[in-house]
């Protein structure tokens, strides 16, 4: 979960709009819930777009653009795949743009982020593609695991 302004974001993945939900910090009331996307083990994460905080979190077949207060979905742009996977890394900011990886065949994928869309600018399985971890950004480099120990041997890569 994420814990944001009094809410708690919670990427649950009930059906009929219950796929993400917002609890009150105070008294756990429902604030508000949006979505009909399935969960993932991927956190949801606090972004500044256009000046605005919004949440940007990976369901289990989309990343999504939300409004913290309300719930709003603001975009969603296509990310995981049916079958056996894992979306587990959270969103990374990185400026305008957020990086998102899972292995699995899934790949990594860099967009940048308007109030209205995700803009992919590349996506391959090659880069940098994590089972579980979040990667990190240092020094304008991004560090993380690439693979899967599960069918061989994960690497870490820069």
């Amino acid at each position: 979960p994420l814990v944001h302004d009094g809410r708690v974001i919670v990427n649950v993945g009930g059906p009929k709009g219950a796929g993400v939900v917002a609890f009150d910090l105070a008294d756990g009331k429902t604030l508000w819930q949006t979505s009909d996307e399935q969960a993932s083990y991927s956190t949801p994460i606090v972004m500044k777009v256009g000046g605005q905080e919004r949440i940007v979190l990976i369901a289990r077949l989309q990343c999504l653009l939300l409004d913290p207060a309300t719930g709003k979905e603001l975009a969603h742009m296509p990310f995981g795949a049916r079958g056996p996977t894992v979306n587990a890394a959270a969103p990374l900011v990185l400026g305008d743009k957020i990086f998102l990886t899972a292995s699995y065949g899934i790949g990594a994928t860099l967009a940048k982020v308007t109030d209205t869309k995700f803009e992919p600018l590349w996506s391959n399985d090659e880069i940098l593609s994590s089972q579980y971890t979040t990667p990190v950004a240092h020094g304008g480099l991004l560090y993380g695991l690439h693979g899967r120990q599960d069918v061989g041997s994960a690497e870490l890569r820069c």
